[in-house]
């Protein structure tokens, strides 16, 4: 008992320099990392777009409805309050369904925002039919996580830092 009252003693001390002013979350952040989290992903055999690397930043209902809307998203798409959150779209032609990719990261630095995605390569071991697949991924972000916010430069960049995509969007 003793020593569970001596790290909770012990941690008054560590505590207050854990957030509040002067970190990340202070309203003068320039840079640095921006949370976000998965809203949907989907895979569609049927249309494949492109070799390249797609980005969109979408800010309102109406646009949200529209990629919400198209055959290959699920049925039921999460409702997202566009007042205090964008979506950011990431899609990518692939090979063979072995292939995937996932986005590891975003951050900003002054008006210019980083998407960063990893490729991930197929298991060696085993087969995979041999047909195009499109994936996407819906990712939710805080308009506040921006900062500064308005006009901004997206840029997807793969794992070897080579830009694949740009797009500019208002938050």
């Amino acid at each position: 008992m003793a020593l569970i009252a001596a790290c909770i003693a012990a941690s008054w001390f560590i505590l207050p320099g854990c957030g509040g002013k002067g970190s990340g979350s202070s309203g003068n952040r320039t840079s640095g990392e921006i949370p976000f989290e998965s809203l949907f992903a989907t895979g569609d055999m049927s249309s494949p777009r492109t070799n390249d690397p797609t980005l969109f930043v979408l800010t309102n209902q109406e646009e949200y409805a529209q990629v919400a809307g198209a055959p290959e998203q699920p049925d039921e798409t999460p409702p997202v309050d566009f007042a205090s959150s964008v979506v950011i779209g990431v899609g990518m032609t692939l090979p063979h369904p072995g292939y995937s990719f996932s986005v590891k990261s975003i951050t900003q630095d002054g008006s210019e925002v980083t998407v960063r995605m990893e490729l991930i390569q197929p298991d060696p071991d085993k087969y995979y039919p041999m047909v195009v697949v499109y994936e996407q991924r819906m990712l939710l972000v805080e308009r506040g996580s921006f900062n500064p916010r308005g006009e901004l430069r997206f840029v997807l960049v793969d794992e070897d830092d080579n830009r694949r995509a740009e797009v500019t969007a208002s938050v």
